[in-house]
């Protein structure tokens, strides 16, 4: 004997579980590959030394902003940033030390809001009280650019 709630329910429960799956499915290529949403502030390329960035935006008056991390033994000593995009250039001297394991934030001026998702490439030179003078390169992208 066939009961017709449990129809009802069982087919319920099978459209159910395909919406689910369908909304998932959409979630996943909205936040992936909608156009608008594909240039984010992000590193391309990671420094191979002891620093990190860790996070990248731009602030209200457009200026590049950076949180750098110290992950090497010892403290070093951001001497200059010298952030590139094509043939515009623009420096920043710091002169900030960064303890082990710790991190400090950099504004970049002579930087900008840009409409096309820009590569940036930045060099850091620090100081390493072992090592000297050390250099270190990144490649981050965004809606930003170097004026």
């Amino acid at each position: 004997m066939v009961f017709k709630g449990q129809t009802s329910i069982e087919y319920l429960s099978t459209y159910g579980w395909m919406l689910v799956v369908l909304a998932i499915a959409t979630g996943i290529f909205y936040t992936n590959y909608v156009p608008e949403q594909q240039c984010k502030n992000r590193v391309t390329s990671d420094m191979p030394g002891d620093l990190a960035i860790t996070d990248l935006a731009t602030d209200p008056q457009g200026d590049l902003a950076l949180l750098i991390r110290n992950e090497g033994a010892r403290s070093v000593t951001v001497q200059e940033i010298t952030a590139s995009a094509g043939s515009n250039m623009t420096t920043v001297i710091a002169n900030t030390t960064i303890p082990t394991t710790d991190s400090s934030d950099f504004r970049l001026n002579g930087t900008g809001f840009s409409e096309d998702c820009t590569e940036v490439d930045l060099e850091v030179i620090y100081d390493s009280p072992q090592l000297g003078t050390l250099s270190d390169r990144a490649t981050v992208e965004g809606k930003f650019t170097v004026q």
